[in-house]
C-alpha cells in the first residue's frame, strides 16, 4: 500500500469514482479508516459511510489489526516472560523491557488471569497474629507493605477474628461522667477506644449528645438576638445555626419590632431606594423589608414615567423602524428600546432581515441546471457553482424532490 505524504483531504466533497470503489473494497477490510484517509484524500467519516453503503466490513483474517498503527501481537516468549515476572516486577518495568505500554501489559495480564498476590512467609503470619487485634488495619498494612484488603483477606484465611477490646467498669464510669463535656475524639485519647466505638457505645447506653446552654450564653442571646444575625451569634458562641434559632424560639425571643420613627422613615425611602440599600440602612434582611412594604401597601417607583404615544411619534416609528435601530429611535423619541419594540409589535411593523436587492431568487433556468447536476455532483461543488451555501442547496434539492442514488459496483 502506497501512503501519500499529504495529510489533508483534497478530495473532500468530490464524488467517488469506480476505481476508488474497487480500491476501497481491497483495502477497507485490512486497514483502519484513519490510515485510508491518506490513501484516498478523504475524511475517515466519508470512508466509513461509503464502505457501509457498499456493504464492506473489517476482516481480521485478512490482517486487520485495529486502529493503532503500532499494535503488535503478543509472542509466546513475551507471554512466558509476563507469567514469570508479573508478580515480582512492576508493570512499568515489564513494559520497558518488552517495548510496550503499561496499559497493554495490564490488559494482557487480566486476559491471562494473572494477579499480584502477596506471598506471606511464616514469620509474617506469626507477626500478623500478634498485631492484627491490637493495632488498626491501616498501620498493619503499612508494616507489611501491602493494601488493607490484602491484610484482611489473609486474616480470614488464618481465621483471625478482629475483636474489639471489652469495656471495663472504670472506662464506662469515665464515659458517663465526661460524655457531655468532651467530644468522641477527646474521649478516645483518654480511654483508648476509637471514636467510632465510642459513638456506638453512646447509642447502646442511650446517651444523646445535647448542647446545653449556660446562663451567660442565654444572656448574650437575649441581648444580641434582635441586633445581630443568627449566624454571627452562632459563630461567637460556638454553636450551630439551627441550635441558636431553636433556643430563641423556646425562650420566646423575636426580632426587634418596628418603631414609629422607623415606619415613617421606611415609608419615605421605600419607593425611591432598592431593598439592598434599605437592608444596610435598617440592618434587616431584604425579605423582611419586602414583607413590610407589602403590609404597608407601598410600591417602587423606578424608571421613567409612562408617557403616551403621540401621532408624531407613531409616524416617526413607522417611517424609520425598518432602517434605523431601536436604540436610535428610543433616543430620538425619549423612550426605552423595550417600549419602541413593543409598540412596533402592536402596530405590526417588522424589520426586513433579507432585503430584496440582496436576496437571490431561483430562476427556471437555474432550476433546470440544478436538476441535471445534482445527481452527479456533490453539495460542495454545487455550492461553488451556484454561489450559495451548502444548506441552501440541501433545502433546494428537498423542495424539488431530488435524491442521490449510490449504485453498488461490487457484489
Amino acid at each position: 500500500m502506497t501512503v501519500k505524504n499529504n495529510h489533508r483531504c483534497p478530495k473532500r466533497g468530490k464524488p467517488w469514482t469506480k476505481e476508488e470503489h474497487k480500491r476501497l473494497s481491497q483495502l477497507f477490510p485490512k486497514y483502519s479508516s484513519w490510515r485510508l484517509m491518506l490513501e484516498f484524500g478523504r475524511t475517515p467519516a466519508a470512508i466509513a459511510v461509503r464502505a457501509y453503503r457498499l456493504g464492506l466490513k473489517k476482516d481480521v483474517s485478512k490482517g486487520y489489526m485495529g486502529r493503532d498503527r503500532n499494535w503488535r501481537i503478543w509472542t509466546k516468549k513475551e507471554i512466558v516472560f509476563l507469567r514469570m515476572h508479573y508478580k515480582k516486577m512492576t508493570a512499568a518495568d515489564i513494559a520497558a523491557l518488552l517495548d510496550r505500554s503499561c496499559g497493554s501489559v495490564a490488559t494482557k495480564a487480566r486476559s491471562l488471569g494473572l494477579r499480584k498476590a502477596k506471598v506471606w512467609t511464616t514469620q509474617e503470619k506469626e507477626l500478623l497474629k500478634k498485631i492484627y487485634r491490637r493495632r488498626p488495619l491501616g498501620e498493619v498494612a503499612q508494616i507489611f507493605g501491602c493494601s488493607m484488603q490484602a491484610v484482611s483477606n489473609q486474616a480470614r484465611k488464618m481465621e483471625i477474628a478482629k475483636r474489639t477490646r471489652p469495656w471495663t467498669e472504670a472506662e464506662l464510669k469515665y464515659l458517663r461522667k465526661n460524655w457531655r463535656i468532651m467530644t468522641a475524639e477527646e474521649l478516645s485519647r483518654h480511654i483508648g477506644h476509637s471514636p467510632i466505638t465510642i459513638r456506638g457505645k453512646f447509642r447502646e447506653l442511650g446517651l444523646k449528645k445535647m448542647t446545653y446552654w449556660t446562663q451567660k450564653e442565654q444572656q448574650y442571646l437575649r441581648r444580641h438576638y434582635g441586633k445581630k444575625g443568627s449566624r454571627a451569634i452562632s459563630e461567637f458562641l460556638g454553636k450551630g445555626l439551627v441550635a441558636v434559632q431553636i433556643k430563641a424560639q423556646k425562650i420566646g425571643l423575636r426580632r426587634i419590632y418596628w418603631t414609629k420613627k422607623e415606619d415613617n422613615e421606611f415609608r419615605k425611602l421605600y419607593p425611591e431606594h432598592s431593598n439592598s440599600w434599605l437592608s444596610r440602612k435598617f440592618k434587616r434582611s431584604p425579605a423582611t423589608l419586602w414583607e413590610k412594604g407589602q403590609k404597608l401597601g407601598l410600591s417602587k417607583k423606578f424608571g421613567r414615567k409612562i408617557t403616551k404615544w403621540s401621532r408624531k411619534d407613531i409616524d416617526f416609528l413607522s417611517r424609520h423602524y425598518k432602517t434605523m435601530r431601536a436604540g436610535d429611535i428610543a433616543a430620538a423619541l425619549g423612550k426605552s428600546t423595550i417600549a419602541v419594540r413593543g409598540k412596533a409589535g402592536k402596530l405590526g411593523i417588522k424589520k426586513n432581515k433579507y432585503p430584496r436587492h440582496l436576496h437571490k431568487y431561483w430562476t427556471k433556468e437555474k432550476n433546470a441546471e440544478f436538476r441535471k447536476l445534482f445527481p452527479k455532483k456533490s453539495n460542495l461543488w454545487m455550492a461553488r457553482k451556484f454561489k450559495r451555501s451548502i444548506g441552501g442547496i440541501y433545502w433546494k434539492a428537498r423542495q424539488l424532490g431530488l435524491r442521490r442514488k449510490v449504485k453498488k459496483i461490487l457484489p
